[in-house]
């Protein structure tokens, strides 16, 4: 019998998509409709079809949260998306769906909220190996044994080695890590004139945020002690807004993220109408030529007619 764990792979869908437009920003249809994001996104989706066995894209829905109503700057520094890729928005929701992926997507909820509840819920399943790809640092707060990260931009994996190296501390300690130096990209203050460094002095010496509260008067530096005073609920609310939801109301099972075959007429309608003429070829590796799928004759004599069509143009 094998003990080969299957693979479960769930994909932070605008984190990538947000990329790949920065990179291939001036991809565009030979009418100008801008597809750069979309078609990068899309190539790093089929590399791992085919390694899975599970795979699902967590989407955000764009509007406020429960964050915002604790603290009504959250985010408040984000520069507003592009035209160009606000467009890309409702055309990866297309793909989506031309490609029969699995996606969760949830009202008053962000994305990495919805990913710490199917980490959760799943990830103490021994025959289940757990993959995030994102290279959102939010995240790695959730890497444990049996839950790896991906960074698809460094293409790696993230793990407790390089979480030390980079940040000072464990997976386990980056909630609090952040709670007291802040998040700029997120505008979470933390404790004013706290710093990583000296965060990472403090959680070393205590382990933990309550426990740094709770010997307060053992903090020999009167600078830092008197800031964490003052700046208590500054580093509490930071905490309230960093930790992740792992209770978002996903009623269904596992079996909606099984990795499941296309309609092949309604994927090609897609893939011709905005021009992706080179992923006709990957699809058809996929669905056509990996025995893993095992398609029926007359959609190969479909993926076979596809290809013939596009290697004449």
């Amino acid at each position: 019998m094998s003990c080969e764990k299957r693979v479960f792979i769930i994909i932070d869908g605008y984190n990538f998509l947000f990329r790949s437009y920065h990179v291939l920003h001036h991809l565009t249809t030979t009418t100008g409709i801008p597809i750069g994001a979309v078609y990068g996104f899309l190539n790093m989706v089929l590399k791992y079809i085919t390694h899975s066995d599970y795979l699902t894209i967590v989407l955000d829905t764009g509007k406020k949260n429960f964050r915002h109503n604790l603290f009504h700057e959250y985010k408040a520094n984000r520069i507003a998306s592009s035209e160009d890729l606000i467009r890309q928005f409702t055309i990866l929701r297309q793909a989506v769906e031309a490609f029969n992926f699995s996606y969760e997507e949830v009202e008053g909820y962000e994305a990495d909220d919805i990913i710490a509840t199917i980490v959760t819920k799943y990830a103490n399943q021994k025959d289940l190996k757990l993959v995030i790809v994102s290279s959102d640092k939010d995240l790695f707060q959730l890497l444990s044994y049996n839950v790896l990260i991906f960074d698809p931009i460094k293409n790696i994996y993230i793990d407790e080695e390089q979480i030390v190296k980079r940040f000072g501390v464990n997976s386990n300690k980056l909630l609090d890590l952040f709670s007291l130096a802040g998040d700029a990209s997120d505008n979470i203050s933390g404790i004013p004139g706290i710093g990583l460094k000296t965060a990472v002095k403090l959680l070393d010496e205590f382990g933990s945020l309550d426990n740094i509260f709770g010997n307060i008067n053992r903090i020999e530096r009167t600078r830092i002690r008197n800031m964490l005073i003052q700046h208590k609920e500054k580093a509490l609310i930071s905490r309230k807004l960093l930790l992740l939801c792992k209770d978002v109301d996903l009623q269904h099972n596992i079996t909606k993220y099984k990795v499941r075959l296309p309609n092949m007429d309604m994927l090609l309608s897609f893939l011709k109408r905005y021009q992706f003429d080179s992923l006709i070829g990957k699809a058809e590796k996929i669905y056509y030529l990996n025995k893993k799928f095992a398609i029926e004759k007359k959609n190969r004599i479909f993926w076979q007619r596809i290809g013939k069509i596009f290697r004449v143009l």
